[in-house]
């Protein structure tokens, strides 16, 4: 063999290599930060290159799911799965992905079949947690969970106009069911008003009797949202409308969020509660109580303070963000919420806001 040759391809086999390990870390790169146009353009040079590579078509189907593209998903994903033929932590994350979408096109024996082969592979730490999430949240029975059989839900399932509800138990209650259903679909109406969501698929509400039943089943209390799915959790007499406006507002104006922060977020939720109180005496009084000096403080740390604190205090910002924003500016702040993008909302008039809410509050 002439070893010069043989030499030669070394080398460009070990170039090729370091250049496809930088080119896949710049595609990381560049999803991570959400510029998934620049994901999809590099993903499909390296399919140019590299057709039996699974990576880039994994990770296309992943960004149309994201980008709420779930059909044309599909044979990215069915694709990743099919050149992957190690079963590596590729086909792992294609089959959770491929549940999420069959979820959000309304297939769930298809995305259950899905996520229980994601299960099986527990692919990555990550993978099989986001896959046990995902089956917990429809309330799908894996059975390496320890609660007996008997605390599965029969869930009784009513279709209203804009939501599917699923009681765990209806005995007893009789004509509560349909006063229930009622109100949350006039909540429903109200909301939509506001935010003129587009969801991919109508609300799921699960609606709990038993909370320690729920808690052994969801690994945490009902009174909870999974927005990017349309799922809501609850019990009967929580609150009207928070949790629907968790969902709806992620889907307001046919969009989804592309900055979230715990602060903001809980804030709209309180803001739009439906519930009949004044949202900004209630951030004062909690603000006194615990000598708040300044809002920002609460949005920077927010997940250092109790619910109790966060809660009210949020609302009442996002209730006054509302009374002092134009249309324009309230709509980009449910869709960019995090600090330095709120602060670009505003302009020069994001520390005016803050100083005047500060002192609306009493905060010194």
């Amino acid at each position: 063999m002439n070893f010069r040759l043989f030499a030669t391809i070394l080398a460009l086999l070990a170039f090729c290599t370091s250049a496809n390990a930088q080119a896949i870390k710049e595609i990381d790169l560049a999803f991570a930060q959400k510029k998934y146009e620049v994901v999809l353009a590099d993903c499909r040079a390296v399919i140019a290159r590299e057709p039996a590579n699974p990576y880039p078509y994994g990770l296309i189907g992943s960004v149309y799911i994201r980008e709420s593209k779930y059909d044309s998903s599909l044979p990215f994903l069915q694709k990743a799965i099919e050149l992957d033929n190690d079963s590596t932590w590729i086909s792992g994350w294609a089959h959770t992905n491929l549940g999420n979408a069959y979820l959000y096109l309304g297939q769930r024996d298809k995305a259950i079949s899905e996520l229980k082969i994601a299960l099986g592979m527990a692919a990555t730490p990550n993978n099989l947690k986001a896959t046990t999430r995902i089956l917990d949240s429809i309330g799908y029975d894996i059975p390496e969970k320890t609660y007996p059989k008997d605390y599965l839900p029969n869930w009784v399932v009513i279709q209203g106009p804009h939501a599917i509800y699923k009681f765990q138990d209806t005995a007893g209650l009789h004509n509560q069911v349909y006063k229930f259903i009622l109100k949350h679909e006039l909540a429903y109406e109200t909301l939509a008003k506001i935010f003129e969501p587009k969801l991919p698929s109508k609300l799921i509400m699960h609606i709990w009797e038993d909370k320690d039943v729920a808690k052994k089943i969801l690994h945490q209390s009902p009174g909870f949202s999974v927005p990017k799915q349309c799922f809501v959790h609850i019990q009967r007499d929580q609150s009207l409308g928070y949790q629907t406006t968790q969902v709806l507002s992620y889907w307001a104006w046919g969009t989804q969020p592309t900055d979230r922060s715990l602060f903001i977020n809980v804030g709209i939720g309180r803001c739009f509660n439906l519930e009949d109180y004044d949202k900004l005496a209630a951030g004062r009084i909690v603000a006194a109580k615990e000598k708040i000096h300044d809002v920002m403080d609460v949005w920077e740390n927010d997940k250092k303070y109790d619910s109790d604190v966060l809660f009210p205090i949020a609302g009442a910002f996002v209730a006054y963000l509302r009374q002092n924003s134009t249309e324009d500016e309230f709509r980009q702040v449910v869709k960019q919420q995090s600090i330095d993008k709120v602060k670009i909302i505003y302009g020069a008039r994001f520390n005016k806001l803050v100083t005047d809410f500060n002192q609306l509050m009493g905060m010194k």
